[in-house]
């Protein structure tokens, strides 16, 4: 189960010890691993997302 973030900054992440670097822009939707969100929470650099809806959802899921 992913979890879903915006980011409030820009720059660059890993999902994950062996992922590959992620670059993402302020405002970016991703889908992320509970660990990379609760890392990229911490370091201020996105929050929740909480208004997703369920169309949206499905194209998240296809990127």
């Amino acid at each position: 189960m992913n979890v879903l973030i915006q980011f409030d900054v820009a720059g660059e992440y890993k999902d994950g010890a062996w992922g590959r670097p992620v670059s993402f822009r302020k405002g970016e939707i991703h889908s992320v691993s509970p660990i990379s969100a609760i890392v990229l929470i911490e370091q201020h650099k996105a929050h929740i997302y909480h208004k997703a809806t369920n169309e949206s959802l499905e194209d998240l899921d296809e990127g």
